[in-house]
């Protein structure tokens, strides 16, 4: 892999290691952990299905539902799917949404690791 590629898979990695580091003492779930996990993998699937599609005319995976797939937590198989796969990573608009999405999940994460966890 190109160096410019690593340093765009970074924030999915650190954010796989934290979710693993924050899973083994017991901060979150096994179920969050697990979930992660799966939506990834779902979501690096869906990707892949798209770029597929893209290659043969057919029919296409909406925009919508892929960054769906990444605010639930599938964005690190996202970051993964764009570029190992080499898709969704020139249009501008949707990589902006993508970023947006990461934060978000990345704050709500942080959110629930955090002391105002509780619902008010």
């Amino acid at each position: 892999m190109r160096q410019g590629t690593l340093m765009r898979l970074f924030p999915a990695s650190i954010f796989m290691m934290t979710l693993a580091l924050a899973y083994l003492p017991g901060l979150i779930p096994r179920e969050m952990f697990l979930g992660y996990l799966g939506v990834s993998l779902f979501t690096y699937l869906a990707y892949a299905t798209d770029k597929h599609s893209s290659e043969r005319g057919g029919k296409r995976t909406q925009e919508s539902s892929l960054h769906l797939l990444s605010t639930i937590g599938g964005w690190p198989g996202a970051a993964f799917a764009q570029q190992i796969l080499r898709h969704k990573t020139q249009k501008p608009s949707f990589r902006a949404v993508y970023w947006i999405t990461v934060l978000a999940n990345i704050a709500l994460f942080a959110w629930y690791l955090s002391p105002y966890n509780v619902l008010l």
